[in-house]
């Protein structure tokens, strides 16, 4: 629905992803765009635009980051070459400050050296570290930075990545993914595929859960919808929702209350991702679970 009234059109185009090649191609397309990014990376995790340099692009993967200073069109080992990176986090007031998430707690860059956050993410005794699979930065706050585990569990920052704390949760199901607004304190959102959609605007330090919108009716019996993923683009945050519904929403309000895209049923069961471009807001792209992706 183009602004939540006149209907718009989704049409399915299909992606894949490593690290070693990136490639794209749409059903009317012969051949793949293919991208090289550099020998044995391995996976690529996930691919962050340098919120404190537009031309800069980080790469998080099996092989440890990789950095873009030309749009991705050549791409440079950036350390971490032995490890895991699961996601990249920049600290957008502080430029050159790096975190990287990976299944041996988080790292932290300032400068040229990776130092590791191992307080409140590792053990002792014995010696055993979280995993951590996403990391957002807090675009307002240089202090500021939330992780999201493998285990479900939210953690924060205050201290620019050093230390780390567990949230407290409104539910004990697991967070599948977590969403920070641009505004100044942000709002964030956590979506729970069992547990539901909820929203903070202290920075994490209390969590109300959000229902409004999130009905879908099949068979004239209305069924509330549990998110896998959510996501803000400059102005509004997205939603798609859990097996069962097959839907996907977007809010106009920071996420207080929600109305349906009219997506259609994915081929694969479910979505899994979701984003918006950010020049224009109105074409929304939805991950299948089965690789297919929908544009709006």
């Amino acid at each position: 629905l183009g602004s939540y009234g006149s209907p718009r059109r989704w049409s399915r185009r299909f992606a894949a992803l490593t690290l070693g090649t990136l490639a794209s191609v749409t059903a009317a397309s012969a051949e793949p765009v293919v991208w090289r990014l550099g020998p044995d990376g391995g996976r690529a995790r996930a691919i962050l635009v340098d919120p404190t340099s537009p031309g800069r692009l980080w790469a998080a993967s099996d092989g440890g980051v990789f950095t873009s200073t030309d749009r991705g069109e050549h791409w440079v080992r950036a350390g971490l070459d032995a490890r895991r990176v699961r996601s990249v986090a920049v600290l957008p007031t502080a430029p050159g400050t790096l975190l990287a998430a990976t299944d041996e707690g988080v790292f932290r860059r300032d400068g040229a050296d990776w130092v590791a956050s191992r307080e409140g993410l590792c053990a002792e005794e014995p010696p055993v570290c979280q995993d951590v699979v996403q990391l957002l930065a807090d675009p307002g706050n240089a202090l500021y930075a939330y992780g999201v585990l493998a285990s479900g569990a939210i953690v924060r920052s205050q201290d620019g990545g050093r230390h780390w704390n567990q949230l407290a949760f409104p539910t004990s199901e697991a967070v599948g993914s977590l969403a920070i607004s641009t505004a100044n304190p942000p709002v964030l959102l956590a979506a729970s595929p069992q547990g539901g959609l909820f929203r903070s605007t202290t920075r994490g330090s209390a969590w109300q859960g959000v229902a409004g919108g999130l009905t879908i009716v099949q068979g004239g019996v209305p069924r509330t919808s549990y998110p896998h993923a959510v996501a803000f683009d400059a102005a509004r945050p997205w939603s798609p929702t859990r097996p069962g519904t097959l839907g996907a929403f977007g809010s106009s309000d920071g996420g207080l209350t929600w109305s349906s895209l009219a997506a259609p049923a994915p081929t694969g069961g479910h979505y899994v991702s979701v984003g918006a471009d950010p020049v224009r807001p109105d074409i929304v792209f939805l991950g299948e679970a089965a690789g297919g992706v929908h544009r709006r």
